[in-house]
């Protein structure tokens, strides 16, 4: 409902989207990652979106299926999950573009990011909308100042939003300490987190009637959490270990230009 009837005409060309493909075939990889960028018709482009975020087990068991058309073909999707750079090279159409690095989760290589990472059951069980609001205001004044560091002419051309609550970078930190907090706490209390999520279902909505619909809901979202609660410290270790090979390539890479340059001004001196 929010995007246009032309925008698939409009990210043509424009808009690259990562997805893991599904296939079973003979000396072939199960998971192959695949990036988009091209889309014949709104309902591909709705298609493609809604498949980069069937994470497996949360959005389904089974792989999200896009229909073919007769420019591109269709097949099983998951989520994008987390495909290196090192192995697959999908964020820039060419090698000469600008990358500018936004992560929702705070990974901190990023150029814009929340002050702290995020809690990973926030995906599931998201904060209050006060918080939601707080962490978007965070994020699009932090947008703000990178284009303002960079080409302020910019700013000239952009709308001003207004904001339901006041910004304060301090605030959103201790808010994602707690949050923090939270994911701990019910990691410890793991059995009990299926009869906490229907006390928190119920509390909200009470006058909601019971049905068999409501249940299978609860359940569902109850293993989801559960299987989150088990697997996020092994997940946190990933993600650790990805942001410090990263770190350390990006360090490489400076030193090497630094030796370059001195090797030129001594050529020079020479």
């Amino acid at each position: 409902r929010f995007l246009p009837l032309d925008a698939h005409q409009r990210a043509q060309g424009k808009l690259r989207v990562l997805l893991t493909r599904v296939q079973l075939r003979w000396m072939r990889p199960l998971f192959f990652p695949e990036a988009r960028c091209s889309f014949g018709s709104y309902a591909q482009l709705r298609s493609v979106l809604r498949a980069t975020i069937h994470i497996p087990f949360i959005g389904g068991i089974w792989p999200y299926s896009i229909p073919p058309t007769p420019n591109q073909k269709g097949g099983a999707y998951y989520d994008g999950l987390f495909w290196p750079s090192i192995v697959f090279t999908w964020r820039t159409f060419n090698r000469e573009d600008d990358l500018i690095k936004v992560s929702g989760l705070g990974m901190p290589n990023a150029h814009i990011r929340p002050p702290l990472p995020l809690p990973l059951h926030w995906g599931l069980l998201p904060p209050p909308p006060r918080v939601l609001w707080q962490i978007f205001e965070c994020g699009y004044l932090d947008m703000r100042r990178f284009i303002e560091q960079r080409q302020p002419r910019l700013l000239q051309q952009l709308r001003p939003v207004g904001m339901p609550h006041s910004y304060s970078r301090f605030w959103v930190s201790l808010l994602i300490i707690r949050g923090w907090a939270h994911l701990i706490l019910l990691t410890l209390l793991l059995p009990f987190v299926p009869l906490y999520l229907a006390i928190r279902e119920v509390l909200r909505q009470p006058t909601a009637a019971v049905s068999l619909t409501r249940i299978k809901k609860l359940l569902r979202r109850g293993a989801a959490v559960a299987l989150l609660l088990s697997l996020w410290p092994f997940l946190l270790v990933i993600l650790v270990v990805r942001w410090s090979s990263m770190n350390w390539r990006s360090r490489g890479n400076k030193e090497d230009e630094v030796d370059d340059e001195v090797w030129t001004q001594g050529t020079r001196v020479q």
